[in-house]
């Protein structure tokens, strides 16, 4: 192709868009080789939530470069085990857990990153998810409609959870809340 007819090539972005900015071929040696390193700085002297940082960085290296989804597991629960606050990891973990269906251990992940979140925007959408959780996989429509009304309170411009919580009121039949909502 002539130059002129070439794209235009994003500087920010390079030949190595998409991959781990260390290395360029992308083999999985070339990730072990960055799965060694952060090993080497994860030392148990480290602060704990750089620690727990490097650690999902791990985690994550495992599950999206090499599809290792049992060792990214074990990465993102030794995060825990530094920190047992850190978001990502628990987000990570989440994630796996519904992957393989296992709704209760997501339940008990995302009860556990509601209780260190303070925004209340970010609040109320995990207890929109939680209510989701509840509801569609759980079978605890109680609960669900509980935290709808939670979600609305904390963020009450998210249609989204007005309108989780006005369809729950429908599906029980329970017209003044079904008012409520609307």
């Amino acid at each position: 192709m002539p130059d002129a007819e070439k794209p235009a090539e994003n500087p920010s972005k390079g030949a190595t868009s998409g991959r781990h900015p260390w290395y360029a071929d992308g083999t999985p040696s070339a990730v072990y080789a960055i799965i060694k390193r952060y090993r080497e700085e994860a030392t148990d002297d480290r602060e704990p939530g750089a620690r727990a940082g490097l650690l999902y960085e791990i985690g994550r290296l495992f599950e999206e470069h090499l599809g290792d989804a049992r060792q990214a597991e074990a990465h993102y629960r030794e995060a825990l085990s530094a920190f047992a606050n850190h978001v990502p990891s628990l987000r990570a973990l989440r994630r796996q857990a519904l992957e393989r269906r296992g709704y209760s251990q997501a339940l008990e992940l995302l009860d556990r990153e509601i209780a260190v979140t303070r925004d209340a925007r970010s609040l109320a959408a995990l207890r929109r998810e939680r209510a989701l959780l509840l509801e569609h996989h759980l079978g605890r429509s109680e609960e669900a409609r509980t935290e709808l009304v939670q979600a609305h309170a904390l963020d009450p411009d998210d249609g989204m959870a007005l309108r989780a919580l006005a369809a729950a009121a429908r599906r029980a039949r329970d017209w003044p809340a079904l008012r409520d909502a609307l």
